[in-house]
């Protein structure tokens, strides 16, 4: 909690006045103003990962002015943090149950026939005991060991990371299923976390805006110590190989020491300015470590006018992946071609 409480301190300190109005709702009323500045009557929209948050309450803010809307990739933050918490490390469960599969039904990867959950539960039971260590250089990655132990949060947050782009095939790229499976066999084999070692975030990195918004737009209710201790007794049992850990739980941790107040804490939404919308595209994949499909379900649920289409596969959204699934979104953004409702797409 002090680490988080430095971070977000420096993150005020380097921005200034602005930390203070970054969140959803400012980000709402920017489109908007666009939209007003094009004389469109109609805002037609795709909304990618967070974008189907500002897509989804954009709708709550100015139903009039929806037209064709697809959210691709739901998140939702209209839910208990401990809801979110523990649906997201049953999701990401659900996702490396799905890399294991890959890993035994493709002779290529680094763990082909072998006990794959056995293997990345060994790594994560040695470095939560502080005895997996950054040792050795591995040519492959140009990374060489500082000595130091690494953590089994890290690690998690590295597989989560690289499982973003769905199943590829280049061993050397660090963010596909192929890479998972060298780092783990790797990891494993040498008894060494030198490719999980702690580096520094390149100077592009998108991860203090993401935080400064996802502290923003947090409920005004803040967890305690104790509220994170039962949330991660419960989560290994409903998620064994993750076990909670993630992007979803080292945000909470970092908002609940967020020096900003929350600017936009989640609100009632009014299900009957809901009722009057246009039809809207929801879009989820069955293994996207992202996106959970539990949060899919529950902005369906508030959003009446709603349709679900799904993609059996794995990756971060659907439609820059390519494939059918994307065929539907702009069939439906060209033409307002409507599948039927819950249809599966396999690519």
């Amino acid at each position: 909690m002090a680490r988080a409480k430095e971070w977000g301190e420096t993150c005020v300190n380097m921005t200034g006045p602005l930390i203070n109005h970054l969140g959803t709702d400012q980000a709402i009323h920017d489109y908007e103003m666009v939209r007003q500045a094009l004389e469109h009557d109609k805002f037609n929209y795709l909304g990618l990962s967070y974008g189907t948050q500002i897509g989804f309450e954009y709708s709550d803010m100015y139903p009039d002015h929806v037209g064709r809307m697809v959210l691709d990739g739901v998140t939702n933050r209209h839910m208990h943090e401990e809801d979110r918490m523990t649906t997201f490390a049953a999701g990401l469960d659900a996702v490396l149950a799905d890399f294991f599969r890959w890993c035994n039904a493709t002779a290529t990867s680094a763990l082909y026939g072998r006990d794959q959950s056995a293997i990345l539960d060994w790594i994560i039971d040695t470095a939560a005991k502080g005895q997996l260590f950054s040792t050795g250089c591995n040519d492959l990655l140009g990374v060489c060991g500082d000595g130091s132990a690494v953590s089994d949060w890290l690690i998690m947050l590295a597989i989560e990371t690289s499982l973003h782009d769905g199943a590829r095939v280049d061993p050397t790229s660090k963010t596909n299923h192929q890479a998972v499976s060298y780092a783990l066999n790797y990891t494993y084999s040498e008894r060494s976390g030198v490719i999980f070692q702690n580096q520094p975030p390149p100077a592009n990195t998108t991860v203090f805006s993401e935080l400064a918004i996802t502290c923003s737009d947090r409920s005004d209710r803040v967890l305690s110590v104790e509220d994170f201790r039962n949330i991660w007794t419960v989560t290994p049992l409903i998620a064994p190989h993750s076990r909670g850990m993630g992007i979803v739980s080292q945000a909470l941790t970092v908002c609940t020491s967020w020096p900003v107040k929350p600017l936009n804490p989640p609100r009632d939404l009014n299900l009957t300015r809901q009722q009057t919308l246009p039809p809207v595209m929801l879009v989820n994949s069955f293994y996207d470590e992202a996106t959970v499909l539990p949060w899919g379900l529950g902005m369906r649920a508030n959003m009446p006018t709603a349709f679900s289409i799904y993609r059996n596969g794995s990756g971060h959204t659907s439609f820059s992946l390519q494939g059918d699934t994307a065929g539907a979104i702009t069939a439906f953004l060209a033409n307002g071609s409507i599948p039927k409702d819950g249809t599966i797409y396999q690519s």
